[in-house]
């Protein structure tokens, strides 16, 4: 193994939470050069073969796919992520093809979805694209609804600020605007 591959390796796993690298570990069929990274990493985080069994255990469990989000690149808080896994069919689901949708993240808030994708896991543990699908909506609403509620609140907040600083009621504000009738 070159260095610059197991350096490769390492930065991959090491941009993976703790699930994520669990289920990489779950998952197998990785080369040899990426198994000693990935115990590498697993060990520098105190992980052992008991949580990649409980982690299993758990799933099964669950009757879940696997671990949501998959960052591909996340700098202070901004960059892309995919959210969300569901499978088209039972076909794509025994091939392991499953849906996410890519967003940009600003400060850990998705933003603006991108585009949803048919993805598949790759030898590292991070998705490959196969294809980009129409736009999953319910993927979009799960991931932003939060986001929306909490812009919601934070304008039902100013206007009342604004209704109170000019002595009007919200629905005065409403029907004349900002004019000071």
């Amino acid at each position: 193994m070159s260095l610059e591959e197991r350096g490769q390796y390492e930065a991959v796993y090491r941009s993976l939470d703790d699930s994520a690298l669990l289920q990489v570990a779950i998952d197998g069929g990785i080369k040899d050069d990426a198994k000693v990274a990935l115990r590498d990493e697993m060990a520098r985080r105190s992980l052992t073969g008991k949580d990649v069994q409980e982690l299993r255990r758990w799933r099964k469990k669950q009757k879940s796919p696997k671990p949501g989000p998959v960052q591909e690149s996340l700098f202070l808080g901004m960059g892309i992520k995919f959210v969300g896994r569901k499978f088209l069919s039972e076909r794509d689901k025994e091939k392991g093809i499953y849906v996410s949708t890519k967003f940009f993240v600003l400060k850990y808030g998705s933003f603006f979805p991108l585009g949803s994708y048919r993805l598949k896991e790759s030898d590292h543990g991070l998705p490959k694209k196969i294809e980009r699908i129409k736009l999953q909506g319910d993927q979009v609403w799960q991931e932003m609804k939060w986001d929306a509620l909490t812009l919601l609140i934070l304008v039902v907040i100013a206007m009342a600020s604004i209704c109170l600083d000019r002595h009007k009621s919200p629905v005065d504000l409403i029907l004349h605007g900002f004019r000071g009738h």
